[in-house]
């Protein structure tokens, strides 16, 4: 399934379906901010997009909802086995 994403000034992201914007428990225009790309979510609310788009049956991971994190890819798992 094709992720429809989203693209502004922090990168290309996730859009958040706008279903998601009660159970997040978010104004529906910070949620409109954040697909356009001017607003970033926080770490809780990111985590919870990624597990509602989990239990969609999508399989999204954090660095798909906040881009900007991407830079710091190589510090989470510093020493894990390359596989």
């Amino acid at each position: 399934m094709k992720k429809d994403r989203a693209s502004g000034p922090r990168g290309s992201r996730i859009k958040i379906p706008m279903s998601f914007v009660k159970s997040l428990d978010l104004d529906k225009s910070h949620v409109v901010r954040v697909n356009q790309g001017k607003r970033n979510l926080s770490i809780e609310s990111a985590a919870a997009v990624v597990d509602l788009f989990n239990a969609k049956g999508e399989t999204v991971s954090i660095f798909d909802v906040l881009p900007f994190l991407n830079k710091f890819k190589p510090y989470f798992c510093q020493g894990c086995e390359k596989g």
